[in-house]
């Protein structure tokens, strides 16, 4: 099995494509000035990831996997029924497509966790794939994605194009490959997307875009670009471009006069203010965090939030309020409530509690909320308005 968590990672990593791409100095400056953030996610996503390369190797490739493998897994914290059912979900997937590539061709040729080369593009650089399955002249490159935060989607994706690339590499001596299909599959949000681009279209991509921008990023030179990439950076509460974008996005949402904001302004507030909001937050929480491993900050302080009272020990205080109040009954004093639908989903797996509990819950439309155009959501109709205004 493959010791995902003992990958080396290249200093421009096809995962970090999306930004480097765009804002060629983050990656150095990250080397700098970056903030590791929680790694809760990325380790539950290695044990998926883990888990689906034996599945593919047991139930698609016929191959022995050894018992003690998949204990190690099935004992790791982040383990779960929810993950069970979600790298199943995967796997079959993986599985169909294979069945229609042997369909197509006899020979086809499914590959799983392979090393490639970037590094015609990309100075130094080199991925892994998830699976990559070859037939006649079609290869399709998969990409799990375990988290279920952020949708992502395959249609001009650069870390799927990238792998894409160096598949293309690896196998085009072998392969007379002309099309290349990259898919992404997010099984706990049950999403799939593919994007499909020629080899030639594939290879001007990289000329263009990939190798100029990678030689920038890989000196560390360019310009600081800010745009939606700057979500997952590790210097995104210290970065100056970002500061001073949203410090003008602010003057801009309040403008100079003080009066009555028009019907535009008010627009702007709500689409600039959610990100401003979230990164504000964002820095909130860094310098917090400075600040309780010691550094002091002009003008700031650490206090002591409000608290609320709460019982030693539970089992202890349900007993001794029993012995001192007899009139008091067990009812009275403690509460049973059925735990959340995702929470038992998680217990269960996602398919055993749709098979089993689907009858049972409902999912009533969200709160309206009022976002930006460009968002991906479908506007609400007149008739959700007039439901939501009866509903008060």
């Amino acid at each position: 099995m493959t010791q995902h968590e003992k990958r080396d990672h290249a200093y421009l990593s096809a995962s970090g494509s999306h930004r480097w791409l765009h804002c060629t100095p983050s990656v150095m400056l990250e080397e700098l000035h970056g903030i590791e953030g929680d790694k809760t996610f990325a380790e539950e996503g290695t044990k998926a990831h883990e888990l689906a390369e034996l599945y593919i190797k047991r139930d698609i490739l016929g191959e022995t996997i050894a018992d003690s493998d998949l204990d190690k897994i099935k004992s790791s914290e982040y383990y779960s029924a929810e993950m069970e059912s979600a790298v199943k979900w995967y796997v079959e997937i993986i599985g169909e497509c294979f069945r229609e590539a042997q369909t197509a061709d006899k020979c086809a040729q499914l590959i799983t966790e392979q090393r490639v080369d970037l590094r015609d593009w990309v100075p130094e650089s080199f991925g892994t794939t998830d699976c990559t399955i070859i037939a006649n002249d079609e290869m399709l490159v998969i990409d799990l994605k375990y988290g279920k935060g952020v949708r992502v989607d395959a249609e001009n994706n650069p870390q799927l194009r990238l792998y894409a690339l160096g598949s293309y590499k690896e196998h085009n001596i072998v392969y007379d490959i002309k099309t290349v299909k990259t898919m992404i599959i997010q099984p706990r949000i049950d999403h799939v997307s593919t994007e499909t681009i020629s080899i030639e279209d594939l290879l001007v991509w990289a000329e263009n875009e990939v190798r100029p921008n990678a030689e920038k990023a890989f000196s560390g030179v360019g310009d600081l670009v800010t745009g939606d990439w700057c979500q997952f950076c590790k210097v995104r509460t210290r970065c100056r471009k970002l500061y001073e974008e949203n410090i003008e996005k602010a003057k801009i949402c309040f403008g100079e006069d003080p009066n009555i904001m028009s019907d535009d302004e008010i627009a702007e507030v709500v689409i600039k203010g959610e990100k401003i909001t979230s990164w504000i937050t964002a820095v909130q929480e860094m310098a917090e965090r400075e600040a309780i491993a010691g550094k002091k900050f002009k003008g700031l302080k650490l206090v002591r939030g409000r608290s609320v009272r709460k019982w030693v020990n539970d089992e202890k205080a349900r007993q001794a309020i029993l012995e001192r109040f007899p009139g008091l009954t067990e009812s009275q004093i403690t509460k049973v409530k059925l735990c959340g639908i995702g929470d038992l989903e998680k217990l269960l797996g996602k398919k055993v509690f749709a098979d089993n509990l689907s009858d049972l819950t409902i999912k009533p439309d969200g709160a309206l909320k009022l976002v930006g155009e460009s968002d991906a959501r479908p506007e609400a109709s007149k008739t959700d308005l007039a439901k939501d205004a009866f509903s008060d």
